[in-house]
C-alpha cells in the first residue's frame, strides 16, 4: 500500500507546481486514481490487489495518463506499484494455494502456537537483557514492541476495528493481533 500512497502524494505534489501543464497532469492523475475510491487499504486483499491492477493499467494504456506519467517524472512510481501488487499477487495466490492443499491446516491452533512462542522468545529476551549488562537486548525488545505495535495499529485500519492491543493478555485469543508490550 505504500506503492500507491507514494504515488498518490507525488500527484497530490505536482498539483501545487507552478508549470501549469505539469499540475494539469498531476490533476488528471488524481481523477485517474480516485475514480477507484478512497481508502483502498481498508478494502479486502482481492480488492486492493485489483484496484491496483486496473489503476496501472489505466496508467499504461490510457495516452493523457502515460503522457502524465511521463512529464511529472513518476514511471519509477507507477513501476514499483505494479511490481509491488504483482509480487503481493504471487504470494497471496501461493499462501491460498497452500491452504488449499492442507486442508487440515488450523489457523486458529497455530496463531495460537505462533503467540506462545512469541512470548516465550520475548520471555527468553527479556532474561538475557536483565542479566547482562549488554544494550543489544533492551534495543531488540524495543524494535521487537514497535514492530509489534505497527502491526497491530495496520491491522486495526485495515478491519476497521478499533481493538485496544495492549490488552491482548492469553495465547488463547483469536486476534490476528501481536501482544506489543515488552517490558524493557
Amino acid at each position: 500500500m505504500n506503492a500507491i500512497r507514494g504515488f498518490r502524494n507525488l500527484a497530490t505534489t505536482y498539483t501545487y507546481h507552478a508549470n501549469e501543464a505539469k499540475a494539469n497532469a498531476a490533476k488528471d492523475m488524481l481523477t485517474a486514481i480516485d475514480i477507484h475510491g478512497s481508502e483502498i487499504a481498508r478494502r479486502s486483499y482481492n480488492e486492493q490487489t485489483g484496484i491496483l491492477y486496473s489503476i496501472v493499467k489505466d496508467f499504461e494504456t490510457k495516452d493523457n495518463l502515460k503522457a502524465a506519467i511521463t512529464l511529472i517524472g513518476a514511471s519509477e512510481w507507477l513501476t514499483e506499484l505494479k511490481n509491488s501488487n504483482t509480487l503481493f499477487d504471487t504470494k497471496y495466490l501461493e499462501r491460498n494455494d497452500e491452504a488449499a492443499l492442507n486442508p487440515l491446516t488450523d489457523f486458529t491452533e497455530l496463531r495460537k502456537e505462533a503467540t506462545t512462542g512469541y512470548r516465550e522468545l520475548i520471555n527468553h529476551i527479556e532474561a538475557h537483557a536483565t542479566l547482562s549488562d549488554i544494550g543489544t537486548y533492551k534495543e531488540l525488545l524495543n524494535k521487537i514492541s514497535n514492530l509489534a505495535k505497527q502491526y497491530n495499529l495496520s491491522l486495526e485500519l485495515r478491519t476497521g476495528n478499533n481493538t485496544n492491543t495492549s490488552t491482548i493478555d492469553n495465547a488463547d485469543s483469536d486476534s490476528d493481533a501481536i501482544p506489543p508490550e515488552v517490558a524493557v
